[in-house]
């Protein structure tokens, strides 16, 4: 009898290490135990007095359960990956972490530090600008906030050249804004419009580019000197449109912004063909007014050389400027206005535009950014449209929603998507028009 049950404890204590071993269940001498945030600190401690391979092996045995032990074991891991140049382990450590949890502000002062050693310019400053808004107003936040300032400016100075790709599918119910009526009112008179004029739906390819070097004149001012393209293509070339700008002035740092006075010039191809030529000024500028807002503006002058529509002839003026308010770790609102300005050879095409925008922007769990946006715009032009009795008008309503992925890499990119409703309203026919369209990009600002 004795014999039978050691065999059977045999055969049980046999089955269960099968079982282990192929579930891939450890053995009881084998498995994590639960640990405090209390008994971690410690292995912090050894790993700012570099003493990585020790406190690796103390972070072996802690289990990756979700809980906040955890999380701090993850942070302390990527730290550790980041103490010892493995930079490109570290940024994919911090971001998962900040993928389930976008609110802990030390992981993602530590991403943007690894971003900036990694030359991810864009990247970082992202993230820092994302830590400052967040931070509070006591000495040591103060000494905090400080540090990061003189990052942010290091940052700038650090930055010579810089190259910008963009590669976009844009599924759009209207590639050309044109009408969905078969007949419209101008003046109260019937018309067809013509084929080229109604709404087209159809999928074209975004994409072009945008290299930018500064080159140093004195401590806080450089030279920049930028190339950008930009091409979209639909099916056949009827709606292709294709552009070439260059510009070239002097950048002023101010603390961690900067103030670019450029001249402009500029190519465009419609359709196939020669379009336009544009050439004058532009001023933009970006600046932390303070922890908590950012500002970001732009105004461009440009002279307008159309190669067949001579009508167009004339000078153009745009402006814009956005202020972010930093509310909480991850996230802002964005208020925004802009005006634009266009006077032609001929009056009924001469016009000025006032917008406004509000948005929000949000870092959620589960590696998802949301930024909804609604827009209006009000545009008038001077001279009397044919048939019309008065000038025309188009008043313009625009919601988006851009959803980023921020766990789901592409080549050390993050996938976007971008939705975009727009409904313009003209009291001529012709030029009303509603329009979706969709934007799938890559983007390294998260």
């Amino acid at each position: 009898m004795r014999d039978l049950v050691k065999h059977v404890r045999w055969w049980i204590g046999a089955a269960i290490f099968l079982l282990c071993i192929f579930s891939g269940v450890a053995l009881p001498a084998q498995t994590s135990y639960a640990v405090t945030l209390a008994e971690l600190v410690p292995i912090e401690a050894l790993v700012e007095n570099n003493r990585l391979a020790e406190a690796a092996d103390r972070l072996a045995s802690v289990p990756e359960d979700g809980s906040d032990a955890a999380v701090y074991a993850a942070y302390l891991r990527a730290r550790i990956a980041q103490h010892s140049g493995r930079l490109p382990e570290a940024r994919n450590r911090y971001r998962a972490i900040l993928a389930a949890r976008p609110e802990l502000t030390r992981v993602r002062l530590a991403l943007a530090q690894t971003l900036h050693a990694l030359e991810d310019f864009e990247g970082s400053r992202h993230n820092y600008e994302l830590v400052l808004g967040t931070i509070g107003n006591d000495l040591a936040d103060r000494s905090a906030a400080d540090r990061i300032r003189n990052d942010l400016t290091a940052l700038n100075n650090a930055k010579r050249w810089s190259a910008q790709l963009i590669f976009a599918v844009v599924p759009t119910s209207n590639l050309n804004n044109g009408t969905s009526s078969d007949v419209v009112l101008v003046g109260g008179i019937p018309f067809t419009p013509a084929n080229a004029a109604k709404q087209k739906s159809g999928v074209a390819w975004l994409y072009g580019g945008e290299f930018a070097y500064l080159h140093p004149v004195a401590e806080d001012i450089g030279m920049l000197a930028s190339l950008s393209t930009t091409h979209f293509d639909a099916s056949g070339i009827t709606y292709d449109s294709r552009s070439v700008l260059g510009s070239l002035g002097p950048q002023v740092r101010i603390g961690t912004g900067t103030v670019t006075l450029e001249g402009v010039a500029s190519r465009m191809w419609y359709g196939g063909a020669g379009y336009n030529t544009a050439y004058g000024g532009r001023v933009s500028g970006r600046f932390l007014l303070s922890n908590e807002w950012r500002m970001t503006g732009v105004a461009t002058w440009t002279a307008q050389d159309y190669d067949t529509a001579t009508y167009l002839n004339g000078k153009k003026v745009t402006a814009s400027v956005s202020f972010d308010r930093f509310t909480l770790p991850g996230q802002f609102a964005r208020i925004g206005v802009a005006f634009d300005q266009e006077k032609t050879a001929t009056d009924f095409w001469t016009y000025s535009e006032y917008a406004a925008l509000v948005g929000y922007y949000a870092e959620l769990p589960y590696g998802v950014t949301v930024y909804p946006e609604v827009s209006y715009a009000a545009r008038d032009y001077s001279g009397i449209f044919p048939f019309m009795t008065g000038p025309r008008q188009d008043r313009r309503w625009s919601a988006s929603l851009s959803l980023t992925k921020r766990d789901l890499l592409i080549f050390g990119f993050a996938p976007r998507l971008i939705y975009t409703y727009t409904a313009n309203y003209s009291n001529v026919g012709l030029y009303a028009y509603d329009k979706h369209s969709v934007i799938s990009l890559l983007t390294r600002a998260f």
